[in-house]
């Protein structure tokens, strides 16, 4: 069982399917009887990220030798949702997902129900703390990694 999706190739059903079955089982330790949808929804994620962050090294490669000028800007002023389901439609693999998902014997809205919101909302009293802990970590590190502290940031005040 592996992970690996080809490298620039568009993931297909079957590939994706053991790419989710792979991080269910070896980084999540779970096996398909006991993963509930939140641990599909995380599978998932992962899954989609392997493509996706080869990619954006591929690009970021480029830009480099090409000694391009980059301006980077990062907003939190704004209410991003959740970052999954737009994901998906974004790469055109949402029906994909669906598929593999139903060949799960799980429905994907269901899956992607799962995944925290990480909108400040109206209690901004109340979720300014997370979200000025959010901004402080992103300050450290890469752009690109604000959507895994974002994410990981829900599920640790989710527990």
């Amino acid at each position: 069982m592996t992970s690996r999706l080809k490298v620039g190739a568009r993931p297909n059903r079957q590939s994706l399917r053991s790419a989710v079955d792979y991080h269910l089982e070896v980084t999540l330790a779970k096996s398909a009887d006991n993963a509930d949808p939140e641990d599909y929804h995380l599978a998932l994620a992962l899954a989609i990220r392997e493509p996706v962050i080869r990619a954006m090294n591929s690009t970021e490669e480029r830009v480099i030798k090409s000694g391009a000028k980059q301006i980077h800007y990062l907003s939190m002023e704004f209410l991003i949702g959740r970052l999954l389901s737009n994901n998906l439609r974004n790469l055109g693999l949402y029906d994909i997902c669906a598929e593999v998902a139903s060949d799960m014997g799980l429905n994907l809205a269901d899956v992607l129900e799962t995944e925290c919101d990480p909108a400040l909302g109206n209690a901004a009293s109340v979720a300014w703390p997370p979200a000025f802990s959010i901004l402080w970590r992103v300050s450290r590190t890469r752009v690109t990694d604000t959507a895994s502290i974002i994410s990981s940031d829900c599920f640790a005040r989710r527990s």
